[in-house]
C-alpha cells in the first residue's frame, strides 16, 4: 500500500476551474454559474457584439453578456461542465452539516474514501483544532 505524503493531498474544497474563475471575475458568480449550468461541456461562440435578443443576453443579462463578449470576442470556447467541482462542494457541505462519510458520499455521488479524505483535510484546515503538543516545539 502506498503511503500518501501530506503535500500530495487534494484540498477539501476544490479550486474553481480557471475559465470559470475568469467568467466570475468578468460577469459575476450568478451569471457565470448560469452560463456553465446551461452550456457547460459544450463549445460556444462569443461574438464581438451582443444585443438584447442574443441567447447569451437572454440567459445572463445584457451587461454581463457584453462583458463576456468583450473579453472573448470572436472566440469559440469549450465551457467546462464543472461536475467534479460541484460534487466535491456537495461532499464538503454535507460533511460540514454533520453528515456521516457514508451519507456525504451518497449525497455527492462520490466514494466514501473521498469523504474520509475530505473530512481529514477539513480537520487539518480548521484553525479551531489545537495541536496535540501545542505551538511550542522547544
Amino acid at each position: 500500500m502506498r503511503r500518501r505524503i501530506a503535500n500530495e493531498q487534494k484540498p477539501a474544497a476544490p479550486a474553481v476551474p480557471q475559465l470559470i474563475a475568469e467568467l466570475i471575475e468578468i460577469a459575476g458568480p450568478e451569471a457565470a454559474w448560469k452560463l456553465i449550468g446551461a452550456h457547460g461541456g459544450t463549445r460556444v461562440h462569443f461574438p464581438a457584439k451582443v444585443n438584447q435578443g442574443h441567447w447569451l443576453a437572454r440567459l445572463i443579462g445584457l451587461d454581463e453578456a457584453r462583458n463576456i463578449c468583450q473579453q472573448f470576442a470572436g472566440l469559440d470556447v469549450v465551457l467546462p461542465h464543472a461536475r467534479r467541482y460541484h460534487s466535491k462542494m456537495a461532499l464538503v457541505k454535507a460533511l460540514e452539516n454533520g453528515a456521516s462519510t457514508n451519507e456525504a458520499a451518497r449525497t455527492a455521488g462520490m466514494t466514501q474514501r473521498s469523504a474520509f479524505r475530505a473530512r481529514a483535510q477539513m480537520r487539518q484546515q480548521d484553525p479551531r483544532q489545537s495541536t496535540l503538543f501545542g505551538d511550542d516545539t522547544d
